[in-house]
């Protein structure tokens, strides 16, 4: 994310050493820790292939087709995927609309969820994304991991679900 550039940018004279995890580029960090999404979304891909997933569907968020840190997570996933001899037809991509309201995200998800027979694999893209499908299958009374399996990657709001159905979910 940017905020510890947004930081930077309010307190020009900042007094403390700021470290960047996965930040856009500043000078004024001290060091700056890029995470290799392609591997993470590959290591996702061969997880799901040990488990025996068939077919996956990736959704993420319509605002975030041209994140580069999105993109090379789903590219590194549908690289492995493929290579494994999976064709085309196996691998869903679906855009949820992005929203600052966690209701009208769970609004989407579950309307998505209903227009289609679910897939059993599902590799999300983003933390937030990835709770609000959790919540939504389990209003819909899908059962994770026995009919839905979901794999979220970039979990870091993955506090606003419960902790006891963070078990149900594999994360990268």
């Amino acid at each position: 994310s940017d905020s510890s550039g947004q930081l930077l940018d309010q307190f020009k004279e900042f007094p403390v050493p700021v470290i960047g995890l996965d930040a856009v580029y500043s000078e004024r960090y001290l060091t700056n820790i890029v995470t290799d999404h392609a591997a993470g979304g590959s290591m996702v891909a061969e997880y799901m292939i040990e488990q025996g997933a068939k077919e996956v569907c990736i959704p993420y968020f319509h605002a975030t087709e041209a994140n580069p840190r999105v993109n090379s997570r789903i590219n590194g996933f549908m690289q492995t995927w493929f290579e494994s001899g999976r064709d085309r037809g196996s691998l869903k991509k679906i855009s949820i609309p992005w929203s600052r309201n966690n209701f009208q995200l769970s609004l989407d998800v579950k309307e998505y969820l209903l227009s289609i027979k679910p897939l059993p694999n599902y590799f999300v893209t983003d933390g937030r994304l990835a709770v609000s499908f959790l919540d939504v299958c389990d209003y819909l009374s899908l059962s994770i991991p026995k009919e839905v399996k979901i794999v979220g990657y970039d979990l870091s709001l993955i506090h606003i679900s419960e902790p006891t159905r963070l078990g149900m979910m594999s994360y990268a």
